[in-house]
């Protein structure tokens, strides 16, 4: 009983967590101030860093790499951005997001460039 306890409480905890992260994103695109925006982009990550270090959700890790990619962590989103790639997942968001910070995700499988 007690180890369905904690799946629960974890459960609980990364949807309050992504639902605030995902608040965020929503949120930075308003943002003028190109600094009040980079800061909202760094809440974001320190909240799903923890989350993506215990989840393998697609939701997740696609967040993950999309915001190191606004912070311009480009070399850091690359291995993310592969592994969900290579498992077939295609969000045109992160797609988009890829191109326009140079990120080249030629010769993955099912690419479409």
């Amino acid at each position: 009983m007690r180890l369905h306890e904690e799946a629960r409480a974890r459960f609980l905890r990364e949807a309050q967590t992504t639902k605030r992260v995902s608040e965020f994103l929503v949120n930075i695109y308003e943002i003028a101030d190109p600094s009040e925006a980079r800061g909202a982009w760094k809440e974001s990550l320190s909240l799903l860093q923890p989350i993506v270090q215990d989840s393998q959700a697609v939701a997740h890790q696609s967040a993950y790499a999309q915001v190191l990619l606004c912070l311009g962590k480009v070399e850091e989103a690359l291995p993310v951005v592969r592994k969900l790639l290579e498992s077939g997942y295609r969000s045109p968001d992160l797609l988009d997001l890829c191109r326009a910070k140079g990120l080249s995700t030629k010769g993955l499988p099912g690419k479409r460039e």
